[in-house]
């Protein structure tokens, strides 16, 4: 039965004897601090990557990095409006970010002291950018909301127990992770689209200057990007004694330890201990002593897992 079930896993829910902190709900604290790290730096990058474009194409060369002149183009193409703001800066080299009816009045003023922007609206050829800034971040809200529905179907309450390492290991799998990193890879996707369908339109200069200032905010992203795509954890679906082991997992492991990490360290140390050296796997146990028992329900539900997968491929091949 595939591990997703939810309804055959309610009643084999695993309960963990705990003490201290271990009473606390510590799975979906993890989960939300630690396993949900990238999509945080994803949607970070991105905000810091489409306000650095408009910002950089509308000041040229001639800017100072300054906070209330970012909290004026944040809330534009964040939000779709903005109040009026002044601030002591170099004069505006394009302003194609106005709406139509400052554009077709004088509404930057700059007397070489004070630059004063006026309260405007996205329109024309800028609202695709209003779209795609809340496609990225509207991905990353489904992908926590996800993870939160899947860790409270399960009943996963400590993040040490082997039901919180198959549920980080399933969630990776499902349809609804994939199109969710999908609608977010599909932002950063039409970003450069719609970037460059602006530079042709307006026919704004310097933007190799504006893609050298953006640049570490887009590797940023990229990197958040590939790691929820592609994320290198161990695939296994194993049953419900496997499920209901806990392991050691100190207290920093909580804000530090990813289940990725400690994954591969566990598949490593059961590989080690199934040719006969069982120290590894004796770290990552609360008694030591259960190593060999440990690896015998390892080895159990894998042969269960691979025999599954045997009858699969069989099957498929047959049809």
């Amino acid at each position: 039965m595939n591990s997703l079930d939810f309804e055959s896993e309610e009643s084999s829910t695993p309960r963990h004897e705990a003490s201290c902190w271990r009473r606390l709900p510590t799975a979906l604290f993890h989960m939300l601090v630690v396993e949900c790290i990238h999509i945080y730096l994803a949607v970070f990058a991105w905000f810091r990557l489409v306000t650095n474009v408009n910002l950089r194409t509308a000041m040229g060369a001639h800017f100072q990095v300054l906070d209330r002149l970012e909290g004026y183009f944040y809330n534009l193409f964040l939000f779709g409006s903005t109040a009026g703001t002044s601030v002591h800066l170099s004069n505006v080299t394009d302003t194609f970010f106005l709406g139509q009816e400052q554009r077709t009045q004088p509404s930057v003023f700059y007397n070489g002291s004070m630059l004063e922007l006026p309260s405007t609206n996205i329109d024309g050829a800028n609202i695709p950018w209003i779209v795609l800034v809340w496609l990225l971040p509207l991905g990353g809200a489904l992908l926590v909301l996800l993870h939160l529905v899947l860790l409270a179907r399960r009943r996963v309450w400590s993040f040490d127990c082997g039901a919180y390492l198959q549920f980080s290991w399933d969630i990776v799998r499902t349809p609804e992770y994939r199109w969710s990193v999908g609608l977010m890879a599909l932002a950063a996707i039409l970003l450069p689209i719609i970037w460059i369908l602006q530079i042709l339109i307006f026919n704004l200069p310097d933007q190799l200057d504006v893609l050298r200032g953006s640049i570490l905010s887009g590797l940023l992203l990229l990197f958040a990007l590939d790691q929820l795509a592609f994320p290198s954890i161990p695939c296994h679906d194993w049953a419900s004694p496997f499920q209901d082991l806990t392991f050691r997992r100190p207290m920093l492991h909580l804000i530090l330890g990813t289940n990725k990490s400690f994954g591969l360290k566990l598949v490593d140390a059961l590989w080690a201990a199934e040719l006969g050296d069982l120290s590894r796997l004796r770290r990552y146990l609360p008694d030591p002593d259960n190593a060999e028992e440990v690896l015998r329900i390892c080895r159990e539900v894998q042969r269960a897992e691979a025999d599954m997968l045997g009858r699969f491929r069989l099957q498929a091949g047959s049809e």
